[in-house]
């Protein structure tokens, strides 16, 4: 995964996003487009994302097993 990289959700991930200092968890539904904003280094387990306008923290096995590449028709 590298940063600009875009996926499709397959299936719902639970995502982790930060307001002002407190994580909230959030639903990410079926069909969400993301996009990676922190590609991966040194094996790191979370990843951020873009998500419509927020930043979201995710798993990057969620993000392998619940996304497919999203390629543009």
């Amino acid at each position: 995964m590298l940063t600009g990289d875009k996926f499709r959700v397959v299936k719902p991930l639970l995502g982790i996003m930060s307001n002002d200092g407190n994580r909230i968890p959030v639903m990410l539904p079926k069909g969400a487009i993301l996009e990676i904003v922190t590609g991966l280094v040194n094996h790191e387990r979370m990843v951020d994302v873009r998500w419509e306008t927020n930043i979201v923290m995710l798993f990057v096995e969620d993000v392998r097993t619940g996304c497919r590449p999203n390629i543009p028709i």
